[in-house]
């Protein structure tokens, strides 16, 4: 017997020492993305969204950001907390280290969730594409609302496996409490809510927990509707019911469907290949990683139980994997929420890359060392040969070193009595980076325009209906200012853009096309800040 023991014994210290391996594997994955993410946060100067949450949160008081927080097209929970994060620091890289926790966490959470429905090995696959995919290594050095959503989606997830696993109302509570900051975070989560609710009932009904998990479950529930109230009545309403339309439907209209442009069937599958486009940055890979994802949807459910840990059957996991595509498509269709490449379905990431993991994993015959393979040499593809998306910014052209040498060019050369004109996207950013980070007020309004004084510049700026100049919007913006500020021939002038664009840049297409502007003299600074002096005479036109 002796022999047969020791045999058992060394069986179990060899799973044990794989467990170990595999997680520590994990933990180094985990903490390579946490130093891309930082180095990437503290590099590159902030963008016009960044400046907007920043402008919301840096206010005198807790009632002054409530206030400002309701013209933010989002939950309130990221103001709040930058209201007091912003008191360890303003610079880049301060404002960005929530989100680059976040998404660290995110990281080893989504490991552990994957461990827990397909084994540790898939789990494993599953956190390289978490920690090195380039848009979300991207979004986890941005201060927006979507690395926290997706961290607070993943430990909701996970809690929940655990809850019902070890039939305990503690995890489950966890599990409601990541739900309601997840909401609090990005109104994209009541579409998750949605899906992991359904989920949620299939496996009590399957699994019959205790009355303590399903009441849990059940109050949880409930204080999420509520949450979602709240936010409806106090945030949602005073955008009115197509607020995503908006301004952003100049590039979000192919992500609702129109019945007019669009056949059903071909903009379901559009438009989820766009999500994995977007997820994966590349259009090519993302097109192979949608039919990846769906061959992995096939193996989970030929696949049987995926582990040993959880009671989770084929069809329940499958369930999970496809239904928030399903809410997502079905909202769309009916025009109720964007669905396609973009930040707004990020919280597909989680649904996706775990289908993906599982196929490749299955594909390289269960052999982690294949798989690995596999995953390197996509993610290499994909940071060599990014597909670009509009709006689009290079992050060399977004170094802070261009930033500081257009505000250094501004101090040099503007004068107390020039004027600085921009788009809606330009003045956050230099009302940012000329008031130095501190909280600034507009001294006069105008119909469609506003202004403050920054650094001893004068600023005058569209509101959001110009969020940034193009050819087709200049010439009349510009009349409209001449007008609306009662500017006489030789004043002068400075035109600055600077941020995302949607096409050529500003001030080359005006010299290129304009006889007006042949010999405006550019200044610029990187491929998205220009900076250019237009002597005032009277209206032009795109005759002229």
């Amino acid at each position: 017997m002796a022999p047969l023991v020791e045999q058992e014994v060394t069986e179990v210290d060899r799973r044990s020492m794989k467990r170990l391996s595999l997680d520590l594997a994990a933990g180094m994955i985990v903490a390579c993305g946490f130093i891309l993410r930082l180095k990437l946060a503290s590099a590159t100067f902030l963008n016009a969204d960044e400046a907007l949450h920043f402008m919301a949160a840096n206010q005198p008081s807790w009632k002054l950001t409530y206030q400002a927080s309701l013209t933010i097209s989002h939950p309130p929970l990221l103001i709040f907390l930058l209201h007091l994060w912003r008191y360890l620091g303003t610079s880049e890289v301060i404002l960005r280290l929530p989100s680059v926790l976040a998404g660290t966490v995110f990281c080893w959470v989504f490991f552990k969730w994957l461990e827990n429905l397909f084994g540790r090995e898939v789990g494993v696959v599953g956190v390289i594409f978490a920690a090195f995919l380039p848009p979300l290594i991207a979004l986890s050095t941005e201060v927006r609302q979507y690395s926290l959503l997706l961290m607070f989606v993943v430990c909701s997830m996970y809690f929940l496996e655990r809850a019902l696993a070890e039939d305990s109302a503690q995890e489950m509570l966890l599990s409601s409490i990541c739900l309601w900051l997840a909401l609090l975070c990005q109104y994209s989560a009541v579409l998750v809510a949605g899906s992991l609710g359904i989920y949620a009932l299939i496996r009590m009904l399957r699994q019959r927990p205790g009355i303590t998990v399903v009441g849990t479950w059940f109050s949880g529930q409930i204080v999420a509707v509520a949450i979602c109230l709240v936010l409806y009545r106090t945030y949602i309403s005073a955008f009115g019911s197509r607020a995503m339309h908006s301004w952003m439907d100049v590039y979000l209209h192919n992500s609702y469907f129109d019945g007019s442009r669009h056949n059903a069937l071909l903009f379901v599958v559009a438009r989820t290949a766009s999500v994995f486009q977007y997820i994966f940055g590349q259009n090519a890979v993302g097109d192979v990683m949608f039919l990846i994802f769906l061959a992995g949807i096939v193996s989970v459910l030929k696949s049987g139980r995926q582990s040993n840990s959880t009671p989770v059957s084929r069809a329940d996991i499958a369930t999970l994997l496809v239904l928030p595509f399903a809410i997502n498509c079905a909202l769309s269709l009916v025009d109720l929420y964007p669905y396609g490449g973009t930040r707004h379905c990020v919280f597909l990431t989680i649904f996706a890359i775990a289908g993906i993991s599982c196929a490749i994993y299955t594909f390289t015959s269960r052999q982690l060392w294949r798989g690995v393979a596999a995953v390197a040499v996509i993610i290499v593809v994909c940071h060599v040969s990014p597909s670009r998306r509009l709006p689009y910014m290079a992050p060399a052209d977004q170094q802070k070193k261009h930033m500081n040498q257009a505000l250094d060019f501004l101090r040099e050369h503007v004068g107390a009595n020039e004027l600085l004109f921009v788009d809606n996207q330009t003045s956050l950013l230099l009302a940012h980076y000329l008031c130095q980070q501190r909280p600034f007020f507009i001294n006069e309004w105008a119909k469609g325009f506003n202004t403050l004084q920054c650094g001893g510049q004068h600023i005058v700026g569209t509101d959001g209906r110009v969020f940034t100049f193009t050819a087709a919007n200049f010439f009349s913006t510009w009349n409209e200012m001449l007008n609306a500020y009662a500017l006489t021939p030789g004043d002068s002038v400075w035109i600055v853009q600077m941020g995302w664009r949607w096409e050529d840049p500003l001030a080359s297409e005006l010299k290129e096309r304009y006889s007006d502007f042949r010999d405006v003299q550019i200044h610029s600074f990187g491929h998205n800040i220009y900076i250019f002096q237009f002597p005032v005479s009277r209206g032009i036109s795109p005759g002229r």
